[in-house]
C-alpha cells in the first residue's frame, strides 16, 4: 500500500523524496530524521536547498500530485516549511 503523502526536496543537485506517511502529522519529524540520519540527507547543504514540495496520492489514478510547494533556503528552513504545510 502506498503512503498518502510524500515530501520532496528540490536542490541544485537534484530532487529527493525525504519522507512519506498516511497523514501530514509526523512528516516534519520524519524529514528531520532523514536529513540527519542518512548519508544523502547529510549531503544536502544549505546553499543547495531550493524548494519543499508536499505531494498527495491520487487514489483514483494511482499517481502523486503536487499539493503545495514553498521555496526554502536552508536545511533548517526545510523543517519550517514542512510544518507550515501542515506537517508536525
Amino acid at each position: 500500500m502506498y503512503q498518502k503523502y510524500r515530501i520532496f526536496i528540490q536542490t541544485t543537485r537534484g530532487g529527493y523524496f525525504a519522507a512519506s506517511g498516511d497523514s501530514v502529522n509526523g512528516l516534519a519529524a520524519s524529514v528531520k530524521q532523514w536529513l540527519d540520519g542518512t548519508g544523502v540527507g547529510r549531503s544536502i547543504y544549505d546553499e543547495t536547498v531550493q524548494r519543499v514540495i508536499i505531494m498527495r496520492l491520487d487514489e483514483v489514478h494511482g499517481n502523486y500530485q503536487q499539493l503545495n510547494s514553498l521555496p526554502a533556503n536552508s536545511r533548517r528552513d526545510i523543517i519550517r516549511k514542512v510544518r507550515s504545510l501542515g506537517g508536525r
